[in-house]
């Protein structure tokens, strides 16, 4: 509940609008779905103009290489979990690169994020859905497969499919 009252507002109110721009947008999906088959299989995604919605499971593969070894290739090692050190690849690389699209330096993410463990069928379903229909409630598309930066947009140009879930690599 306390998830969807800030995503509301997020919607609503933000002086920073950095992923409205359609070349960071734009390279934030490619490195969405760069990763995809290698780290973790890419279910949905939404990107709205100041956050970004993302449902993703790391790769057996990952999790078994990143249990072996003390580095990931190109990245600081981690302790943490499978999704933590996903999320600071793709922080750290979209930072960076973002940035330099948009001229600027500094922070570009917050340091955290809104993780949740997605438990059954029912519930990815209800994500998947709630995260497409991001686009319509902030009233920046009518239909979910009309906001560019959406796995619903992909979906429908692949074929014509509206569920917004990304077929598997």
């Amino acid at each position: 509940m306390l998830f969807s009252q800030y995503d509301k507002y997020l919607d609503q109110v933000s002086a920073i609008e950095w992923l409205r721009d359609p070349a960071v947008a734009s390279m934030l999906r490619q490195n969405l779905y760069h990763h995809d088959g290698e780290k973790y299989h890419l279910h949905a995604y939404c990107i709205m103009p100041n956050h970004v919605h993302v449902v993703l499971t790391p790769s057996p593969k990952f999790i078994e290489d990143s249990s072996r070894s003390s580095h990931a290739v190109g990245e600081a090692f981690d302790k943490g979990s499978p999704l933590s050190r996903i999320m600071h690849s793709l922080k750290s690389y979209t930072a960076n690169e973002a940035n330099k699209l948009l001229e600027r330096s500094g922070r570009f993410w917050q340091p955290e994020s809104y993780d949740h463990w997605i438990r059954d069928e029912e519930e990815m379903e209800r994500i998947v859905s709630y995260i497409c229909s991001n686009p319509i409630a902030a009233n920046l598309a009518s239909k979910p497969e009309d906001w560019p930066w959406c796995s619903c947009h992909d979906r429908f140009q692949l074929d014509g499919d509206t569920s917004g879930w990304l077929p598997a690599s």
